[in-house]
């Protein structure tokens, strides 16, 4: 076979030298929740090999390099666990734990079966390849797909209930919460549904030499898509929706300054206990909204919820990448939007649900609005069809 590059092939290619990139890139990152970026770029490179060995063979050029063949085999039995943890941990903040190393056995029995192969000569290894092309696709080849498809289907469809039910509950109570990241995972896991999709139609419709480009095309075009969150918002790829920031405690509206991510390195919370705490902080903020006291401190909370300062801190900072006042006037956006609707409240001027929701200032209450509403309360109620008092106190 003659070896030749066609337009799609160098798409597909280009595709994985950002995929292999984009690995580096997250690997180098330190911001974040580190087990779940690193298996973020092992995804990456795992596809990226994924589409240069499919390259390999479709263009000819594994006949050069006959000793890469069926060198990224066991590498694919990996995709499935990665893209499992990966979003299980990116939503959950869990670290990767020792048990965890179980949903790679697949990939250590797949190289232990092509050991025998990767020893071979060149010129065995080339007749091995010359076999493959004259008898496409070889019995082996439907065997592991089907195995393939065996393994990886069941994760896929745990990481998107994992995503949907975390996403769902976190949204509920939280709206103001992780848009940038749930729109990164649902995006993936978008983009991983079609690779799949386009795997099982070549398995069952079109497994030949002609439809190679399929599944690898897809590859690229999930890595595009993530290269373009990485420039749009990189945190999100890292567990994060932006930059932690420290808790300002000494006023109940300070505005949040720009300072270093806080590392809890000496924190004794557990993933366990943070995950109950992080309950118990949302159910409170939802049902008996300690937000409209005007007053209220990181310290009042702590003590309202029977959790340590020090750790209602951290939950905030590392499980909802906020500052307690931001956390805070997230809630009173949502209550101010809710009485804009109430008839019974449409005489009060904007001011005055302000200070009903714990609003103190006028300033606070415009900048907070703004950034959760992406517009002033005047707009938002004079589009919710509300009308001012005669002589509203202008905000």
């Amino acid at each position: 076979m003659q070896p030749s590059l066609d337009p799609l092939a160098v798409i597909a290619m280009l595709g994985a030298a950002q995929g292999i990139f984009l690995a580096l890139a997250l690997l180098g990152l330190k911001k974040g929740r580190i087990a779940a970026t690193r298996l973020l770029a092992a995804l990456m490179a795992i596809s990226s090999l994924a589409i240069i060995a499919s390259m390999l063979f479709r263009t000819g050029y594994i006949s050069l390099y006959p000793h890469l063949f069926q060198i990224t085999t066991p590498f694919y039995f990996l995709f499935g666990p990665l893209i499992f943890l990966y979003v299980s941990i990116s939503i959950s903040g869990r670290s990767l734990r020792r048990l965890d190393i179980l949903h790679f056995l697949p990939s250590v029995l797949c190289a232990a079966y092509y050991t025998p192969l990767y020893f071979q000569s060149r010129a065995d290894k080339l007749l091995s390849i010359e076999s493959m092309i004259q008898n496409y696709p070889p019995t082996e080849l439907r065997i592991r797909s089907a195995l393939l498809a065996i393994q990886a289907i069941p994760y896929l469809i745990l990481a998107v209930a994992v995503l949907l039910s975390r996403s769902k509950k976190i949204k509920a109570l939280n709206p103001a919460f992780g848009r940038n990241q749930l729109f990164w995972l649902r995006s993936l896991m978008a983009m991983l549904l079609l690779v799949s999709a386009a795997g099982l139609f070549r398995f069952f419709f079109n497994l030949r030499a002609e439809s190679m480009l399929l599944v690898p095309i897809c590859f690229s075009a999930m890595i595009y898509v993530a290269g373009y969150m990485a420039l749009k918002h990189p945190y999100a790829l890292a567990g994060m929706d932006e930059p932690i920031s420290f808790d300002s405690s000494f006023a109940p509206e300070a505005e949040p300054s720009k300072l270093p991510v806080r590392k809890y390195e000496k924190s004794n919370l557990t993933s366990k206990r943070a995950e109950e705490y992080l309950e118990r902080l949302l159910s409170c903020m939802e049902t008996e909204k300690p937000y409209i006291d005007g007053a209220l401190t990181l310290q009042k909370l702590a003590e309202k919820l029977s959790i340590p300062p020090s750790h209602l801190s951290q939950i905030i900072n590392e499980r909802l990448e906020q500052n307690f006042f931001d956390f805070i006037n997230s809630y009173r956006v949502k209550e101010v939007q809710r009485l804009f609707g109430d008839p019974s409240k449409k005489h009060y001027s904007l001011l005055a649900i302000a200070e009903e929701v714990g609003f103190n200032s006028k300033s606070t209450f415009n900048s907070a609005f703004k950034k959760y509403a992406n517009m002033t309360p005047s707009e938002f109620r004079r589009g919710n069809g509300e009308h001012l008092t005669d002589n509203p106190q202008s905000v």
